[in-house]
């Protein structure tokens, strides 16, 4: 057998072997996926990610949004600072994807909500999404998080 033909063997025979997700995937959730079909610097192999996406889209369980976890501490401004399954590691933020319900393999638990908002603002600025909010979604999204005592107006009033 090639070392094409070998390559491509063991991928078939890890499909086989995945897990298939039976419950509801939800924002926040880790699972092991395997990220392959990569070039470049970009994370492959099996490997931990968490999902981005929100739950209305992850309902229908075909393409997820995940960003790549990893235990390589180096300073590098779009990524955030985890704490997952007590091992200390990052968020690679500039590496967001979108993959196939089929990728993943394994469901292992759910970064903290603290966590989950610095992603939320780091792709804010992956993305380049800061300058495309209008007035009247921020200060909806401001009043929510005033109801939810998330902030308070001295917060406001503190960046000002």
């Amino acid at each position: 057998m090639t070392p094409k033909n070998e390559n491509m063997a063991e991928k078939i025979g890890n499909k086989l072997n995945k897990i298939r997700v039976e419950r509801e995937i939800k924002y926040g959730e880790v699972f092991s996926a395997e990220l392959d079909d990569v070039e470049g610097y970009e994370q492959q192999g099996p490997r931990p990610v968490v999902v981005v996406s929100n739950n209305k889209q992850n309902e229908k369980k075909r393409v997820i949004v995940v960003v790549p976890l990893t235990r390589t501490i180096k300073s590098y401004p779009f990524q955030v600072s985890t704490f997952f399954r007590g091992i200390h590691g990052k968020a690679k933020c500039e590496q967001v994807r979108a993959i196939t319900v089929e990728r993943f393999i394994e469901r292992k638990g759910s970064l903290t909500s603290d966590e989950m908002t610095a992603i939320s603002d780091k792709l804010l600025l992956v993305l380049n999404l800061t300058n495309n909010i209008s007035d009247k979604q921020l200060l909806t999204i401001l009043k929510r998080r005033m109801e939810e005592g998330r902030i308070n107006l001295t917060d406001i009033y503190s960046v000002l």
